[in-house]
């Protein structure tokens, strides 16, 4: 995927979460999203979790699960969204401006979470402190990471020169 590319989409995915983080869901009335059977469901449906699910559920999370819905429904693997936190990792990474540990992470579950080094360069922090191909990421900094995508793990990684992280790693 190209530089183009994934400016394009990466605007794409910050522009449909603006359009519906400012519009609050929550106070949408049906006909807003459009009259079908099924706008008029996902209303439906946001309302009764928000008002009668056992837990509180963070919107956030909620309008996330949707726009990942409608995207997967596209069957297409060029099509994808990215969080705020997600593109301003994608921005770093094109315009070069970020550290990490030197290793190329790839996920370890079916489902695309939990990551494994797959390369470790030689010379950089990772190969220094250690880390093997293979290694899978458990902890970083005390926090769980194991049912993290890819690139959340990164984004816990990456900082200015210098920046330390304490990482547990199975092996």
């Amino acid at each position: 995927m190209n530089k183009r590319q994934i400016i394009l989409l990466s605007s794409l995915g910050v522009t449909l979460a603006a359009a519906l983080s400012y519009a609050q869901i929550r106070s949408y009335k049906a006909g807003d999203l459009g009259t079908s059977p099924e706008a008029q469901a996902l209303v439906q449906v946001y309302q009764s979790i928000k008002s009668q699910y056992l837990k509180d559920v963070d919107s956030a999370v909620l309008l996330r699960g949707a726009i990942g819905g409608m995207l997967g429904a596209l069957d297409d693997p060029f099509t994808s969204y990215s969080t705020p936190e997600e593109t301003k990792g994608d921005d770093e990474q094109l315009s070069g401006q970020f550290f990490g540990i030197g290793v190329s992470l790839k996920a370890v579950n079916s489902d695309g979470t939990g990551s494994q080094a797959a390369v470790v360069y030689k010379d950089q922090p990772g190969s220094r402190a250690g880390l093997q191909t293979d290694d899978i990421f458990y902890k970083i900094n005390g926090e769980d990471v194991s049912k993290l995508k890819p690139s959340q793990i990164v984004t816990k990684i990456r900082g200015p020169k210098g920046t330390k992280v304490k990482l547990e790693v199975l092996r």
